[in-house]
């Protein structure tokens, strides 16, 4: 049996894994091992691990790596204790192989951990780009780091063979939150008012705002932009962005404008999160979830700034500038119904939500032994 190690660094990529923690689990092939640090351990962040062992999983290792502050320098200790407590868990846990979702320098620091100590990597959602962010350079690097290949979408399949990857490591296989999406029972909004300890307007938005890594300095001015921009007659839920450089400057400027219309939480579980998706009007912000998982809900979604630049987008999507008087208008455009209309019957391209059947699939079929380690460079040919 694989012993196959399972990181996850946040709240987000753990709604990704779920589903193919699950698949993974009823295969006979493999034992999957859960490795949870970052955000998941930090009381600021909302200490997540517990929705992992809620959803029923166990924990098999901790890695504290989070540090109190957001500067690069913190940024980098983080990164650094990160290697150090990923190498000693995936020694303590003699994983055959490790499984890594994504783009995040929490992630990365388990890529590097795995390298000196011959594991194997299994990399999900490889080949995307993020122009905007630090994440673009760490998940290609995770890509050279890795050995075999789970990937969202056809054209990303193409990008990580111009890497030099051999074809028959790379496989399409969709995006597994989509999976999560097809098979998760919704909450209601009664349910979602519950957690939020208020009564909605009828109409209400939400979103996520993340800063711009590459340009961290811009943080509170674009927040600001935002903030100002959000219609005061509905209300908008804003989860809180992760741990990145800017991070701390939004969710200061957040609480400093202290709107009543703007509901701030830190997360709201997957089952309310889809719930809200479901029940919203438009989301708005940058993150990565408007771009992959809006689209199964035909969800309008106003995308801000050059953070997601680069990713495949659905008809969904508006992408506007950071200023206070482009949002607006674009948000003017999401909230018409013609527009919401438009996107009836619209198809995501990020997948069918079989993903997960498909990963582990792609996990039998590989050959795990000391050759997956070797890192032939092949020939691209479209």
């Amino acid at each position: 049996m694989i012993r196959l190690g399972v990181v996850t660094v946040a709240r987000s990529d753990f709604n990704y894994l779920e589903p193919v923690l699950r698949a993974i689990d009823k295969s006979v092939d493999f034992k999957p091992l859960i490795i949870a640090a970052a955000a998941h351990l930090s009381e600021r962040f909302g200490n997540t691990v517990d929705l992992i062992e809620e959803a029923g999983f166990e924990v098999a290792a901790r890695v504290p790596m989070t540090e109190s502050g957001d500067d690069p320098v913190n940024i980098t200790r983080s990164i650094s204790r990160g290697v150090l407590g990923f190498g000693m868990s995936f020694d303590h846990l003699k994983l055959d192989g490790v499984l890594l979702l994504g783009d995040r320098y929490e992630t990365h620091a388990a890529a590097v951990a795995a390298v000196p100590i011959r594991i194997p990597i299994v990399h999900l959602h490889g080949g995307e780009e993020t122009e905007g962010a630090i994440d673009n350079a760490l998940r290609h690097s995770i890509t050279k780091l890795a050995s075999v290949h789970c990937v969202a979408h056809e054209a990303y399949a193409d990008r990580v063979r111009q890497m030099g990857e051999p074809t028959e490591r790379v496989h399409v296989t969709g995006a597994p939150a989509l999976d999560l999406i097809r098979t998760m029972q919704r909450g209601t909004r009664q349910d979602l008012e519950k957690r939020l300890r208020r009564t909605l307007t009828k109409r209400f938005m939400i979103g996520t705002f993340h800063p711009v890594t590459l340009a961290p300095e811009s943080a509170d001015e674009e927040a600001c932009a935002l903030l100002r921009a959000l219609p005061d007659d509905m209300d908008t839920i804003l989860t809180m962005p992760n741990a990145d450089t800017g991070g701390l400057a939004i969710r200061k400027a957040i609480a400093g404008m202290n709107l009543s219309h703007v509901i701030p939480v830190e997360n709201l579980g997957a089952k309310l999160y889809y719930t809200a998706l479901e029940e919203a009007e438009a989301m708005i912000g940058n993150s990565s979830s408007g771009i992959l998982e809006a689209p199964s809900f035909a969800l309008p979604v106003v995308n801000i700034g050059v953070r997601q630049a680069g990713r495949m987008r659905a008809a969904n999507v508006i992408d506007t500038a950071t200023t206070t008087e482009a949002i607006r208008e674009a948000i003017g455009r999401a909230l018409d119904p013609e527009f919401r209309e438009s996107l009836r019957g619209m198809t995501n391209p990020y997948g069918d939500g079989h993903a997960a059947e498909r990963i582990v699939e792609a996990l039998q079929n590989t050959s795990w032994g000391p050759e997956l380690l070797r890192k032939p460079f092949a020939r691209f040919e479209p």
